[in-house]
């Protein structure tokens, strides 16, 4: 009776052990949940606390609030960044907000007048990275916008972060294909040259296996809430720190298939695809290198973006540029040189004023 009686207790022990972990575990939950809602809402972030001095002053028009409202909306849209854009990748997210607006074809606009992608046929077209896009800047502010602005000729920005020279020839061609065509083509490239795409290919391959398995339940979606801080915090690492895919950004030798290639001879394809894509076309194309953070113009800040990083931009801006100077491109590398004060509003994206400069340097060769 006793052993009964003790094997009762110890039942009764195991299971409010259990009922309580398990009841535990669910409050967890809940308040990671109701926590990483609260985060990821459509809330401001505080950026200017974190700003040196000499970056604040290039908002030097805005208050406070404003260049938080800015930011955010750039680095924190409660969309997501990006959406999956077939054949390039992914493209922008959808914004509307004061500083930061574009459209849902991923177009960042100059103003916040709506666009429809068949209206843009004659204008200029640009192609680039983040900083054609303009991220820390207004939509008023960005390299395209100031073109248009100078040249009082209209300016599509289709500038998207980490795309280079292969991912825009193939947005470039598939709005083409379209039926839409352009005044001019413009392409503002340099510091993403690259092998391939490598933004979100993990998460891809991932998505891809997911949605082949016969049963699609996995025990991470017990977790669902801690399984996002976890995840996110890798994909953050995979944009930015992550050390394979910084390696792949880094690099300059490139594999596919097997086979091993220079990164210069892969970017001299790209080029010589550009060129004879625009002369199948028609059109007037014409590539522009850009000035290269922490090599060209003034970047004080060296927490982050420190020596390392602008060694690796020489290098990479030494092993590329004949090839650029060998399909004519415009370097507006010296473009910042009259501009002694700092010309950055982060690591590598141009201050409002810089971009000015760059886009006057842009317009002299529109005709």
């Amino acid at each position: 009776m006793n052993w009964i009686k003790g094997n009762a207790a110890l039942g009764r022990n195991i299971y409010l052990i259990l009922a309580n972990t398990l009841i535990l575990f669910s409050i967890l939950i809940l308040c990671v949940h109701i926590f990483e809602s609260w985060r990821y809402s459509n809330r401001t972030i505080d950026f200017v606390s974190r700003m040196p001095s000499y970056v604040r002053a290039e908002y030097g028009n805005l208050s406070d609030s404003e260049v938080n409202e800015l930011l955010t909306a750039t680095w924190n849209n409660p969309n997501g960044g990006f959406t999956y854009d077939e054949w390039v990748g992914f493209k922008e997210a959808t914004r509307q907000s004061k500083f930061v607006n574009v459209s849902e074809y991923g177009v960042r606009l100059n103003d916040r007048t709506p666009m429809q992608m068949n209206s843009i046929n004659g204008a200029v077209w640009v192609f680039g990275g983040s900083t054609t896009f303009g991220y820390g800047v207004a939509d008023s502010e960005t390299i395209p916008a100031k073109i248009q602005k100078i040249t009082n000729q209209r300016v599509i920005n289709f500038g998207r972060g980490y795309f280079y020279s292969a991912q825009e020839n193939l947005l470039f061609e598939r709005i083409l294909q379209a039926g839409l065509r352009p005044r001019t083509a413009i392409f503002l490239d340099g510091i993403n040259e690259r092998c391939a795409i490598s933004v979100y290919q993990l998460e891809m391959r991932g998505l891809f296996d997911r949605v082949q398995r016969p049963y699609n339940w996995s025990l991470r979606e017990l977790f669902g809430p801690i399984d996002f801080v976890i995840h996110n915090r890798i994909r953050r690492n995979s944009l930015d720190n992550n050390p394979d895919n910084k390696a792949e950004i880094q690099k300059f030798t490139c594999t596919s298939f097997g086979i091993e290639q220079s990164l210069r001879a892969v970017h001299r394809k790209n080029l010589l695809e550009r060129e004879t894509l625009c002369r199948q076309h028609k059109i007037d194309c014409k590539t522009f290198v850009q000035p290269f953070a922490g090599v060209h113009g003034v970047h004080k800040d060296f927490d982050i973006l420190p020596q390392k990083e602008r060694d690796f931009f020489l290098q990479r801006f030494d092993l590329l540029k004949d090839n650029w100077s060998e399909f004519g491109a415009i370097f507006l590398v010296d473009s910042l040189d009259r501009r002694k004060s700092h010309s950055y509003v982060d690591g590598v994206h141009y201050s409002h004023e810089a971009s000015e400069l760059i886009a006057h340097a842009i317009a002299k060769h529109l005709r």
